[in-house]
Order: C-alpha cells, then structure tokens, then sequence
C-alpha cells in the first residue's frame, strides 16, 4: 500500500508499516525500492525515534470538545508596582483624608440665628416679623400666619405642647397671658428648662410700647432704631375735636362685631382726628337696629382677607337704613386685627381708609401717664 493514510491518533497494528515520528504524524513504510534511494544510517531530525515517555504522551487520546487552556501570562514587576499604585490612591481617597463624598441631596435647615425665640401670640409674631425677626422664631402657634408654616406650633394663648417645646429649644418664650394669667405648669416648664418667659398683655397702645421694651432686652440696644417711630407715635396726644366725624369700625358680619373703647384701634383712631361711634369699650357685639340706631357719619370694615372685606361691605349696605347707607369703606388689612408693631406701621392706609391724613401732633410730655 502506498501514500499516507489518515490516522486519529492511536497506533497503528502490528505489521503495518506504520511509525510515530517527533511530529505526532503516522507515515507509511516505505517500498522497498523507495528505501534503497536513502541512506540508511542518515536519518533527518524529523525521524528520530521518539524515548518512551514522549510516545506515551503523544499516544494519550485527547477528547475532541475538551477545552484548551490559555497560556498562562504573569505581570511584570512594572506591571505590579502600578496596580499595587492605583489601589493605594483609591483607598486614600475612599478611607483617608481626602476621601470625596457625593453630593448630598438632602436640604440642609437653616441655621436659626441667636437667640432662638417662640411665640403663643399673633400679635407678638407679627412684632417680631416687622422688625425683621422672623428667622429667630423656631415655635408659633397655629393662629400666627405670618410666620413660616414649617415653624413648629407649640402651643396658643390657653395652652402649650411641653415634647414639642421641649425639641423646639428656644432661649426666649414670648406669651400673651389669657386674663386667667400664665399656665403655673408652663412657668414651672420654662424654669425647669432654662427657657426665659416673657409675658404680656396687649390691648392698648402703651402695651406695644411696654412689648417693644421687652424686645429691645432680648435682642439688645441695637434693636432701638427700629423701634424709634413707634414709640414716638404711641407717645403723642389723641387729637380728635369734641365736633369730629363719628365712626363705625366693624371686623365681622357674622355676628356684627364693632370696635369699642379703649383699645389700640380706637386709640387709631382718635390720632387719625376720629371718634369712635361705639361708646362700650373692647369688643362689642351689635344687632343691625344698634348699628342704625348709632347713626355713624361713616362705616369702616377690617378684614383678614378682601373677599371677607366686600362681604362686610355688601351686608352692611342692605341694611335698613331710614335715609340711605353712610359712606362705607372695606378693605383688607389682616395687620390691624391684632395689637403690634405691625398694626402701627399700617397707620397710613388706615387713616387713607378712614377719609382723613395723619394728623400732626405733639409729643406728650414726660410727666403724663400715657408717655413712655
């Protein structure tokens, strides 16, 4: 038989003229004649015989789908010396000093200045809101809408919230006592927590002008300049002549609830050249026949809002007046409703309201009981 013959590997039988050569190849013997146009004690170095422990090697089937492993490479010590770089850098800058902290997404409270102050009273948060003091305010009450309303509410006029106060953590506690006076457990409270209480009344003008006092002790003489032009206005002479036009000062329809004597708005409106047609004093309830039978040369409506303000309006129109309605004038002016600094600095649209400009009028002097 002659040319080469396919193999898988394995040997061939005995007698077949077959050899495993260096190569791993099976090749077919030769003729005779063939032979004898070689050499026969040359051989090429592809004919050496293979030793023992090389035949056995290359005679061990292999599986055909057996996988081949890649030659295995080593790093060089280059190689080394940079990665061993690059895993110290890391763990500086996640461990260490230096380490970079993503950005945060939570926003960050801002930083209450000092001292940290809450308040029970709308009218002494709209003080404080007037002369710029709003950001010490860290507690409210739920009726002082001109504070922030992320401001915690720790309590009203009546009662307080000692956990939220408590976390809160003001240096100055502001109230306006009921006529009952302060809550013996929320004096105990304040004590007990190194929490200052400052409490007062307000009704009149002279109460402001005793708030603005307190202000200026807790925040310090350089609250002064603020509160110069209120307390020159709170010490001047009502200038209302006996012969003044009377008014009708009315902040509710439902009842019909009128401004009396004595207090803040009726001081107003005594400075403003006014007298007040309502002759009772604080606040005072009237029927539709009181408020005809009053005979107001003009009728004044406050209000919180202006859709509550052309309501006043518009009830008090359709009343059974015997010659036609007075001249009436509503707006909204929430800053008059209770008594602070801010309802003084409302002065001016108050008296606009009222028909008449802001009189001129001399201090009081000293020695009167309504100076400060």
């Amino acid at each position: 038989m002659s040319g080469d013959s396919p193999t898988d590997g394995r040997p061939g039988p005995r007698g077949s003229g077959l050899r495993l050569t260096s190569h791993g190849r099976h090749d077919q013997t030769h003729d005779q004649t063939h032979d004898s146009d070689h050499d026969p004690n040359h051989a090429s170095a592809d004919d050496q015989p293979l030793d023992e422990l090389e035949l056995a090697r290359a005679l061990q089937p292999m599986p055909v789908d057996a996988p081949v492993k890649p030659a295995r490479r080593f790093a060089s010590p280059l190689q080394q010396l940079l990665g061993l770089s690059v895993s110290l850098v890391l763990i500086y800058m996640i461990f260490g000093r230096g380490a970079v902290t993503p950005p945060s997404t939570t926003a960050v409270a801002p930083i209450t200045p000092s001292p940290r102050v809450a308040s029970t009273s709308p009218a002494i948060s709209d003080s404080l809101i007037e002369l710029g003091l709003g950001a010490h305010i860290v507690g409210r009450s739920p009726y002082c809408t001109g504070v922030d309303a992320s401001v915690p509410v720790v309590g009203d006029l009546r009662d307080f919230d000692a956990e939220r106060l408590a976390l809160v953590n003001p240096d100055v506690l502001f109230v306006q006592p009921p006529l009952a006076g302060v809550d013996p457990a929320l004096r105990e409270f304040c004590a007990k927590n190194s929490i200052r209480l400052v409490e007062r009344r307000l009704d009149a003008l002279q109460d402001i002008a005793l708030l603005a006092d307190d202000f200026q002790e807790v925040f310090g003489a350089q609250l002064a300049p603020k509160l110069a032009d209120a307390r020159t206005f709170i010490a001047t002479n009502p200038t209302a002549r006996a012969d003044a036009p009377r008014v009708l000062i009315i902040v509710s329809a439902d009842p019909f609830l009128a401004v009396g004597r004595g207090n803040y708005i009726d001081q107003l409106l005594q400075r403003c050249g006014f007298i007040n047609a309502v002759d009772g004093s604080g606040w005072v309830e009237l029927s539709v026949e009181a408020i005809i039978a009053l005979r107001p040369a003009r009728i004044v409506g406050i209000a919180q809002t202006r859709a509550t303000a052309l309501e006043i309006e518009g009830v008090i129109e359709v009343l059974p007046w015997p010659n036609g309605p007075p001249a009436i004038a509503c707006d909204a002016m929430p800053e008059l409703l209770s008594p602070s600094l801010a309802a003084i600095a409302k002065r001016a649209a108050f008296a606009q309201l009222l028909g008449s400009p802001v009189p001129t009028t001399a201090p009081v002097p000293a020695t009167s009981p309504e100076a400060r």
